[in-house]
């Protein structure tokens, strides 16, 4: 599916307001709601824009959202699998931003 105008979205994640970079056809691909966003016909500021504010997601779980949506476009099955098995503390990943020392400390931790 070809996509109008198909440059990067600014993404503002989390309470720290984290910027991330990503193709407009992949979000709109593995998305409807950010489909419905960027190329529907409801009046939003995001199409015009390019930007979208995701304040309740923390920054690593978008990442390996992020990571995730690239990969499962791959033919390649295995990496995706790889990938997912070597989330380290994949149950402990925050759905929600929780931008307190808790998980502070585990990012710097992951990050080790």
């Amino acid at each position: 599916m070809a996509h109008e105008e198909d440059g990067l979205v600014k993404l503002i994640v989390g309470l720290k307001k984290e910027v991330f970079y990503e193709k407009k056809s992949l979000l709109v691909t593995v998305s409807p709601h950010f489909e419905r966003m960027l190329e529907g016909e409801m009046a939003c500021t995001e199409r015009e824009t390019h930007t979208i504010s995701l304040p309740n997601i923390h920054p690593n779980t978008f990442r390996h959202i992020s990571t995730f949506a690239t990969l499962h476009g791959s033919a390649d099955t295995r990496t995706v699998e790889e990938y997912i098995r070597n989330i380290p503390e994949a149950t402990l990943l925050p759905a929600a931003d929780q931008s307190d020392d808790k998980w502070d400390q585990w990012d710097d931790e992951a990050d080790q």
